[in-house]
């Protein structure tokens, strides 16, 4: 993919998160009228490159692995579907580990800033028993982890729009391979 090409689908890609980050703030919902077609033309667009030689069996690794990792943030309960899609579909145009290093890096800052902007004495009391259960081999539950009230629980769109924004535009300054 050219540099311009490559410029211009990163443009999109980032009106794309930031819109549906802002939806996502407004009505706890991600919709997959977005996230489907984004979606569907990543995918064209990455058999497209593998079809041109352009895209390696290590980016199809990445995107295996985004897609594992996206079921188990789904099914963890720490992101919603319309998350975990988006974080998906993102892959798709994003295949590599830098992608995944700034999604991790993005997830777990951000859960530290709900726990610390949010009732931040009884999050830090919850999160302390929560894993002292865990290191006592007590998993909890989805039940459990979703028994939060729902105006605690932070959508975690901008998570995954931040993850993106920071590997199209910030990393490759600092990681010129990735």
């Amino acid at each position: 993919m050219t540099p311009i090409a490559r410029g211009a689908v990163y443009a999109l890609l980032t009106v794309i998160v930031i819109a549906a980050a802002l939806y996502d703030a407004r009505t706890r919902r991600v919709p997959n009228r977005l996230v489907y077609p984004l979606a569907l033309v990543g995918l064209g667009l990455a058999l497209a490159r593998t079809a041109l030689g352009d895209f390696t069996a290590a980016q199809w690794i990445v995107i295996g692995v985004a897609f594992a990792v996206g079921l188990v943030l789904l099914f963890s309960g720490a992101y919603g579907g319309g998350d975990a899609k988006l974080f998906v579909a993102l892959a798709l145009f994003l295949p590599s580990w830098a992608y995944l290093y700034a999604q991790l890096g993005c997830f777990v800052v951000g859960g530290l800033l709900v726990l610390l902007l949010n009732r931040p004495v009884e999050r830090w009391r919850e999160m302390r028993a929560l894993w002292t259960r865990i290191a006592m081999g007590h998993l909890p539950t989805r039940a459990e982890m979703n028994a939060a009230p729902p105006e605690s629980r932070s959508p975690a769109t901008w998570q995954v729009a931040a993850g993106a924004i920071l590997t199209m535009w910030v990393l490759p300054f600092f990681w010129p391979g990735r």
